[in-house]
């Protein structure tokens, strides 16, 4: 076998195995770049879970009754409320517990 194809195959075989550890690299960098991306939405899936958690400890005891009277009594309304007021009380934002 001549030096010359000798030398060639010795270079392709190097190219292709540096090509390959590039396409490997490339594939890792793709893959670390989505489990960050899995943490960042696992960080916020648990940050909202606890701030939910705080708002229940802070309003569980307002809440004894029914639905209906569970916001009646959050409002401070005793008696029945007219249906406007229903449809307020429902359609208010929800209120964020700020200890």
């Amino acid at each position: 076998m001549p030096l010359v194809s000798v030398c060639k195959k010795a270079y392709m075989l190097r190219n292709s195995k540096e090509e390959k550890i590039r396409d490997d690299k490339e594939r890792l960098r793709i893959q670390e770049e989505r489990l960050c991306i899995k943490k960042e939405r696992l960080q916020s899936k648990e940050e909202a879970l606890r701030i939910r958690e705080e708002c229940l400890q802070c309003f569980a005891p307002m809440f004894t009754g029914s639905e209906e009277q569970q916001v009646h009594s959050y409002a401070g309304i005793e008696d029945t409320p007219s249906p406007s007021s229903k449809i307020l009380l429902r359609t208010a934002p929800p209120v964020l517990c700020t200890p």
